[in-house]
């Protein structure tokens, strides 16, 4: 079991390095998740 875990953690460490906001955002609107984002007209 012990295996599961560090396959796990690795995973997580992955996403945490490579994955970004817009990639999660493409992949909502796919889904149907659409507008979950601010616009990009909004800058701060």
């Amino acid at each position: 079991m012990k295996r599961k875990n560090s396959n796990e953690n690795e995973i997580f460490y992955i996403m945490q390095r490579q994955l970004y906001s817009s990639v999660i955002g493409d992949i909502m609107d796919k889904h149907g998740y659409t507008l979950q984002f601010l616009p990009s007209s909004i800058r701060h």
